[in-house]
């Protein structure tokens, strides 16, 4: 994969743009589209890192500096040396372009994992077999990010992976901050409310009472693990 990126990178190009191009690859939905292919026989996912709400329309994927990239890297690197699973980051590029800089991430791909979202609310009308338990292991992931003192800036359901037999996978950590200490009283409200806006949003087609019975599952799941 190494000599793969050389050329790429070395031509001027991406890797996004080479793995767009494969025949075979696969667009994964999101906030930004997300691109899946094979690099160097391994299965991987590139994305591009953008400015999200209001300010995306004027900056898109133009930043000032290096930093969102940093902050992903060293997040994934924290999490998975304490045991909260995010996928494995595999390259980072970016190049500046006075005085903008732009890149892009990529990470191995996780296959037969389906993101919180989808599982909990893509039958709309119905929720799925074990959604209490996925709903409880979602709030769990929370409190320990919580308690290492991390604080996702996206927190929401389609950043939560949930892999066949495999534990929660947080996703999206270019928005994640570590403060170095456990998170006080109201920053944990305050990153969990948006958790909560996500589950109502991603629920708006669902039964009430099912979007109710997700919040209070994640509760439950998220005080447990404080206990």
């Amino acid at each position: 994969m190494a000599e793969e990126l050389r050329r790429i990178y070395s031509g001027g190009g991406w890797a996004y743009d080479a793995l767009y191009a494969r025949s075979g690859a696969v667009l994964l939905r999101g906030r930004v589209p997300v691109v899946a292919a094979t690099l160097g026989g391994l299965p991987v996912i590139a994305k591009r890192l953008t400015h999200g709400g209001v300010i995306s329309r004027l900056t898109g994927d133009r930043f000032l500096t290096p930093k969102r990239w940093r902050a992903a890297l060293a997040a994934a690197d924290f999490l998975r040396e304490h045991g909260v699973d995010t996928p494995e980051p595999l390259f980072a590029a970016w190049r500046r372009g006075w005085p903008f800089v732009r890149g892009e991430l990529g990470f191995r791909r996780i296959t037969g994992a389906v993101d919180a979202s989808d599982h909990l609310f893509g039958g709309a009308e119905v929720l799925p077999g074990g959604w209490r338990e996925a709903a409880g292991a979602i709030g769990r992931t929370v409190a320990r990010l919580h308690a290492l003192g991390v604080v996702h800036g996206d927190l929401n359901l389609m950043n939560f992976l949930l892999p066949a037999g495999g534990k929660v996978m947080i996703l999206d950590l270019d928005k994640a901050r570590l403060t170095g200490k456990p998170l006080g009283e109201g920053a944990r409200r305050r990153n969990l409310a948006r958790l909560e806006r996500s589950v109502r949003k991603q629920g708006r087609l669902a039964p009430a009472e099912h979007v109710g019975g997700v919040l209070v599952a994640l509760r439950h799941g998220y005080e447990a693990a404080r206990a």
